[in-house]
């Protein structure tokens, strides 16, 4: 967990080199902003191959706006209905809103830049913020 130092009441300072996130074979996913003191959590994901990400849902609400690229392939379904929705060839300035409890998993072509915005305060770190749902 990063530093977070408090100045005054309600601001906080993150310091130099505060910016952490994840890098694999498929993606690099950095952490633009995180407070554990506001409920939102804004990323950004870069794709390096067309492989399935996500595969997963959330207890929060989830954004994804498509800077750059394509989504070859989304799909989302809710689990308590076993209803499924799917979208192909989705291009930049897509915006999605997944609600709280919907598994999503989607296919970009290398090179596609994702924001994410993730409504909780609750860190990833936590084995049960990613709850398991295959789909892709």
């Amino acid at each position: 967990m990063r530093k977070h130092e408090r100045l005054v009441d309600g601001l906080v300072l993150v310091p130099e080199g505060g910016l952490s996130g994840h890098d694999d074979a498929r993606r690099t996913i950095v952490d633009l902003f995180f407070d554990p003191y506001m409920p939102l959590r804004h990323s950004v994901m870069e794709t390096k191959v067309p492989t399935p990400v996500g595969n997963h849902f959330h207890d929060c609400l989830e954004q994804f706006v498509l800077k750059a690229g394509k989504i070859q392939r989304l799909v989302l379904k809710d689990p308590s209905t076993e209803e499924v929705r799917e979208w192909k060839d989705l291009g930049p300035g897509t915006s999605i809103t997944i609600p709280p409890g919907i598994a999503h998993a989607l296919i970009m072509d290398p090179g596609s830049v994702l924001h994410m915005y993730v409504h909780s305060a609750q860190p990833v770190s936590d084995r049960s913020f990613f709850r398991p749902y295959p789909l892709l």
